[in-house]
Parts: C-alpha cells; structure tokens; sequence
C-alpha cells in the first residue's frame, strides 16, 4: 500500500513514537504493542507522508537498500538519524559507536565524517561486512572520533532517541575535545 507508512522502534523508544504522533498531529492513532519483539509501532495512512518520507530514502526495508541523497549526505542532523535509527551507542571504554547500513551508506557517512573532520587517533576508517544474508555492513567509531560525532550531530538536531542521547551525554561528559 503505497499510502501507509508504519514506524517500529523497541519499546524502550515509545516516546519517540508518541513525539512523531504528536508533530504530525495524528494524536488519535493508536501506538499499538507487538510483544513478540518487544516493539511498538505507529501506523499512519498518507500518501503525502510516504512520498515526502521516500524522498529522504525512507522506504520499507530501508537498512537493506539505503543511501543517502546529495542534497542531506553533508548534514548531520540527517546522520543522526541514520544512527537513531540503524545504529548504536556504549560506553565501552571510552565510548563507540557503531553505524550498520549498506556499503555504499556506510561509505556516505566516513565520506561525511572526513568532510567534517571528524578525527580520531587513526586516519583510516574500516568497514566490516557481516557475512549474513542481508549483507549488512558496519564502521565503528571509537573514543576521540566517537565523541566528535555525537558532538556535532546532537549540536545540529532539535530531535534525537532519548535513550541513545543519555548513553552520548556520559561520552560527551569525557571531554576528548578535538
């Protein structure tokens, strides 16, 4: 169905769901419960919404076949939602984050980081593909690097998952600076 676009965060992100329900001011749908994955998912029926979303390569299935578009792979706003949404933050040791997407996704985002001189103690970025089905490949960002990232990503966006925001707020506590 080409006019309904449904959203599906673990459950532990209810409350992003209930933040994009209330900006897209569709209050009345349901956040409904899938115990079985222990998710929550907001369904929405617009077919102005799923052409706007596509836009931004946000289609069914997204982590399997996205890349970013020319006009937002600069922007770190967008990165930070990239990340929100196919990535992941811990404090192992001095803080990493990891990133997992399609080569050419996870080449769009070193490409960005380069741009934005997002450094670390190396100069090299390394891609690790996950010999699974679906191809996934993976860049983590370790210490010095991973705290320039959340640095300007969350100096740039008004929006973020809170949980992953508490988990960056303790990394960015540790002051690597640049």
């Amino acid at each position: 169905d080409d006019s309904k676009v449904q959203i599906g965060l673990c459950i532990a992100d209810i409350h992003h769901l209930e933040k994009l329900r209330s900006f897209l001011q569709t209050e009345k749908r349901p956040i409904y419960f899938v115990p079985q994955t222990n998710s929550c998912q907001l369904k929405i029926h617009s077919r102005q919404i799923v052409t706007d979303l596509a836009k931004y390569g946000v289609i069914p299935r997204k982590s399997l076949c996205a890349k970013a578009e020319s006009n937002i792979d600069m922007n770190p706003a967008f990165w930070l939602g990239v990340f929100d949404g196919d990535g992941s933050v811990d404090l192992r040791r001095t803080g990493r984050v990891r990133l997992f997407g399609t080569k050419i996704l996870i080449q769009q985002f070193i490409a960005f980081l380069i741009q934005n001189k997002v450094r670390g103690r190396s100069p090299k970025y390394t891609i690790t593909a996950w010999e699974r089905k679906d191809k996934l490949n993976e860049v983590s960002l370790l210490g010095r690097r991973a705290y320039n990232f959340l640095n300007l990503a969350y100096s740039s966006s008004p929006v973020w998952l809170d949980r992953k925001k508490e988990i960056a707020d303790k990394i960015l506590a540790m002051h690597f600076g640049e």
